[in-house]
């Protein structure tokens, strides 16, 4: 039977929990209502991106100063005041409850130490706040071309019993950690090890045989001023591609794609100039591939220009996928193709 307690001439109490991790504070959680989780799940009411913390942990129980916590798996331990519990224990001032690698402080305010107009279960951070949205963008396989937003607390990436790797989602960014598997999964080349990475936008990724590509949200980004001299829509769609020059065939990687031409680095061992006419071939794996007729329009030291001259229906079909998978905006191409006559 619950006994409502009252102090200080009456005046209710609020619970309230202090996330740290390593004796730092991360933020203040309100505990409302009377019933709430502990977990890595993101609908649970106390989130903690942790593997060190189940998908659902533990759970509170009560109201205002009168909270009880239990465990809700036998193989997820909750220590409380360095106690391992088994069954429900009521919280007192000061108690500390551990959960993985992260400890939960409890303490409560009266009302009138309460801030006027706190919304139910508001989570307060102590520091940055949630970082902008980011993407992965596949840059091989069955799914070259398509984007993942990373929205949730934690996305796997890689076939399951094989080769797969995590990407967290946390305060201060995106973090990739290897999964299972008996390779490392790769970041811009080097195997991470046992390691969780912070991920920066434009890193490239490799787990088994599988080529992926992050980057934040454009919208986020500082301005960059050079994306004032695009005057159509662009993919940026890093890949593999190749130059066909009569006989000759030169390897090259796609930088920026579009309907009326490419950015590509420049081929190894070549004497291509501006006004050349080529043919430029981007593989797509099992769905085909996009191959458009161009001219070299700039050539510098390190990339090369191209402007379309003439592109099939299947090549168009391709990107047409390509800048919906990326933008969600299928008129992009229509009112190109429009432009082109």
């Amino acid at each position: 039977m619950k006994h409502n307690r009252l102090h200080r001439g009456d005046r209710a109490r609020m619970a309230r929990l202090t996330l740290h991790f390593r004796d730092h504070p991360l933020r203040l959680i309100p505990l409302v209502g009377d019933r709430m989780t502990i977990g890595r799940h993101p609908d649970c009411e106390i989130h903690i991106d942790s593997l060190a913390v189940e998908e659902r942990h533990a759970r509170l129980t009560g109201q205002d100063d009168d909270w009880r916590i239990e465990p809700l798996d036998s193989e997820a331990p909750v220590f409380v005041n360095g106690e391992r519990i088994s069954d429900p224990v009521p919280l007192r001032e000061g108690d500390v409850v551990r959960v993985g690698k992260h400890s939960l402080h409890y303490s409560a305010e009266t009302e009138a130490e309460k801030p006027s107009a706190a919304p139910a279960a508001t989570v307060t951070p102590l520091h940055a706040p949630r970082p902008v949205e980011g993407y992965l963008q596949f840059l091989s396989g069955s799914h070259v071309g398509r984007t993942i937003r990373l929205d949730r607390a934690m996305t796997r990436i890689g076939k399951t019993g094989r080769q797969t790797a995590l990407v967290a989602r946390r305060r201060d960014g995106y973090y990739l950690s290897p999964l299972e598997g008996e390779q490392s999964p790769e970041l811009n080349g080097e195997p991470i090890g046992d390691r969780s990475v912070k991920l920066a936008d434009g890193d490239h990724v490799r787990i088994g045989g599988l080529e992926l590509q992050f980057f934040l949200d454009r919208a986020t980004r500082p301005a960059n001023p050079r994306e004032k001299e695009r005057r159509f829509t662009r993919v940026a769609f890093p890949a593999q591609a190749r130059l066909l020059d009569g006989s000759r065939t030169l390897a090259c990687r796609v930088h920026d794609l579009s309907l009326k031409g490419a950015l590509v680095s420049l081929p190894e061992r070549h004497d291509i100039a501006p006004g050349e006419h080529l043919v430029l071939e981007i593989p797509l794996d099992e769905s085909g591939h996009i191959r458009m007729e161009v001219a070299v329009i700039r050539c510098d030291e390190e990339r090369l220009g191209l402007a379309c001259r003439d592109i099939d229906v299947d090549s168009i079909t391709h990107l047409r996928r390509l800048v919906e998978l990326n933008s969600g905006d299928p008129e992009l191409l229509d009112r190109e193709l429009a432009d082109l006559g």
